[in-house]
Parts: structure tokens; sequence; C-alpha cells
């Protein structure tokens, strides 16, 4: 019987992430590195589990380098966006979730929890093999694309 790279199971793990970033009040930013910190602290293959978190982060923050890229100034609004970058990949779902008539705050907590889910269970996925590693990476990207052209034409309104 092959052990999983995790300790714990993928539903605790989230559960333990959602837990630390809604009821503790943490800041936005730092859910994605409590996530990936619960995640590193529990891996017994770090190998596989490294690639696969490396592949995953690729292919859920690649779709959103337009922040870095685009004909922009470097202005107060820019720099914003940039400071929000490790929450984007939830900025759809959270949108879908809990439409337009909340708090930014809420809305930043539901986009953290989303991009810490997301990057768990797709690194999850990818630690077992090439074929669900290349699985995770086009299930990342498929998320992340129009996610990331939602979020564009968010910056631009």
């Amino acid at each position: 019987m092959t052990r999983t790279p995790f300790q714990f199971t993928l539903a605790k793990l989230m559960g333990v992430a959602a837990l630390i970033a809604v009821i503790c009040a943490v800041p936005a930013p730092a859910i994605p590195a409590i996530g990936i910190g619960l995640c590193l602290l529990r891996a017994r293959k770090q190998s596989r589990f490294g690639l696969s978190l490396a592949v995953v982060l690729l292919g859920l923050y690649t779709p959103f380098s337009w922040l870095l890229l685009i004909d922009e100034p470097w202005s107060g609004y820019r720099l914003l966006w940039l400071r929000l970058w490790p929450l984007l990949p939830g900025f759809l779902p959270a949108a879908w979730l809990l439409h337009a008539r909340v708090n930014d705050s809420l809305e930043f907590r539901a986009m953290g929890v989303t991009s810490l889910m997301l990057t768990t269970g797709l690194t999850w996925l990818g630690s077992y093999g090439r074929w669900r590693l290349a699985a995770a990476f086009a299930l990342a990207l498929l998320v992340s694309a129009p996610t990331a052209v939602m979020a564009y034409a968010a910056f631009r309104a």
C-alpha cells in the first residue's frame, strides 16, 4: 500500500486553513502561504510534492502576469493589484459566490480561501504521477485563464 504525500486528508487540511483564515482574521495575502506551509509540514515525498507545487503555482499564477506586462503607469492602483496577486486565482469563484454587494474584507478572504483550496487540491492531485501532474496543470490553467481575463476587465473598469 502506497502512502499519500499528506499525513492529513485533503479535507482536514483545507478545513484547518479555512478555519485559520476566516475565524482568526488572517490578512488575505498570508492565506496561500499558510496553506503551502501546512502542506510542506506534512509532506512525506518532498521532491514529488515540490515539483507538483511548482507546476500548479505556475499554472495558477502565470495568466495573471499581465499585471507586470501591461502598458500602464506604476500607480497606486496597479500596486494594489500587484499586492492582490496571491489571491487572484480565487477572484472569479469568490465573485460568483458572494456577488457584488459585500465588503472588500469578506471578498478578499473568500478569494484567499478559494486560492488556497485550488493550490492544495491541485498540488495533491499532481503529486501522484506524471499524468495527474499534467491534469493538475491543465485544470489550473482552465481555472485561472478565464479568471485572469475577468480580473483584467475589472482592472480596466
